[in-house]
């Protein structure tokens, strides 16, 4: 069943409130990324100086493609035309740029961290998989010992009826 478009007026509110949403996201990334690195430490490595550099460009550019694809027409009068495209569209390629948005500031608010930061992280996953998740997935139930023995028991049974029928001659 095909869902009810959604009214001009509503897609217009929602886009605006989504690019202000994620504009705000970046603006308080790059304030948030300064101010511990202004307060925090003095040296900053050349490849802190390019990741960081790569990820604003990457939130300003992402931000940039967002308002473009919200873009309101509207006519001489002031009257909207066409909203632009909704932003919230499940599964659509706003949606993927929006993630970007929000990995990328992520990214960066931990690159805040000082020290070693992603070899623990790793390291803590590897262990949470390996000790908890993975075990908990793919072991099996109690029944399943006695599951597994009556299908040995009935590939047995085929295994011996072929060879009756072979010693027969059919």
């Amino acid at each position: 069943m095909k869902e009810r478009a959604r009214g001009q007026k509503q897609v217009l509110e929602e886009n605006v409130s989504t690019l202000s949403f994620y504009r705000v996201m970046t603006a308080a990334v790059a304030l948030a990324y300064g101010f511990s690195y202004w307060m925090l430490f003095n040296n900053i490595a050349l490849t802190d100086y390019v990741m960081v550099v790569l990820c604003g460009t990457l939130l300003l550019l992402s931000n940039f493609f967002l308002s473009s694809m919200a873009q309101v027409k509207r006519s001489p009068t002031g009257e909207v035309l066409d909203p632009g495209c909704d932003l919230n569209i499940p599964g659509g390629i706003a949606e993927h740029v929006k993630d970007a948005i929000i990995l990328t500031s992520t990214t960066t608010i931990l690159a805040c961290i000082p020290g070693p930061r992603m070899p623990a992280p790793l390291r803590a996953g590897l262990l949470l998989w390996t000790s908890v998740i993975a075990p908990w997935i793919f072991s099996g139930s109690e029944n399943d010992g006695g599951d597994a023995q009556a299908l040995d028991e009935r590939a047995l049974k085929k295994q011996k009826k072929l060879e009756r029928r072979q010693r027969r001659g059919y």
